[in-house]
């Protein structure tokens, strides 16, 4: 079958077009990005999204203009977009795991699918709101956080009650909970 009829049918939503296009292109388009990416799965992904974005934009394709090229473009742009945002975020994890706080930070479920621009801007809030406590219940934060001690443990270094201990975390969380709510809207 001719090209410019295979496009001209998969921009109108045909099915077995696509398929074609897919079966012809597939182990092209992963080989391509296997060479930028040297891994299996991610290769894979990437050839995946390039589909993807084929059938969802494929009423924008110009049918004058060969599919391959277009399929290789998308590829290409994944593949380097991927390996940008790998770089970013392999910086920013290095610098992180020297810190007590992003290493606390970092084994919270939710932060480790988030984007690294989300990640960075609620670190930065977290660190702003923890330096606002009141000095003394930064200090039983930090100590009971970061340091990982005991309340009780907490209590005696500071020579201060167990309820007194409790109050600062309380006080603290409560604090820094507020922070977290007005990020995520």
């Amino acid at each position: 079958m001719n090209e410019k009829l295979i496009i001209k049918k998969l921009i109108s939503g045909d099915q077995k077009s696509f398929e074609i296009v897919f079966k012809t292109y597939y182990k092209r388009l992963y080989n391509y990005a296997f060479k930028y990416l040297k891994d299996p799965i991610i290769a894979d992904d990437m050839v995946q999204d390039c589909f993807y974005h084929l059938w969802i934009k494929r009423c924008q394709i110009n049918p004058d203009k060969p599919i391959r090229s277009y399929l290789f473009t998308i590829t290409k742009n994944k593949c380097l977009n991927w390996i940008r945002a790998n770089k970013i975020r392999d910086h920013h994890q290095e610098e992180w795991k020297y810190s007590k706080i992003n290493e606390q930070l970092y084994q919270v479920d939710f932060l480790e699918n988030e984007e690294d621009s989300l990640f960075e801007m609620l670190y930065q809030d977290l660190l702003v709101e923890i330096e606002n406590l009141p000095e003394k219940c930064q200090e039983v934060f930090k100590l009971s956080r970061f340091d990982n001690l005991k309340n009780k443990e907490i209590a005696q270094e500071l020579n201060i009650t167990v309820k007194t201990v409790e109050k600062h975390i309380t006080r603290a969380l409560k604090q820094l909970k507020s922070t977290l709510v007005s990020f995520l809207i």
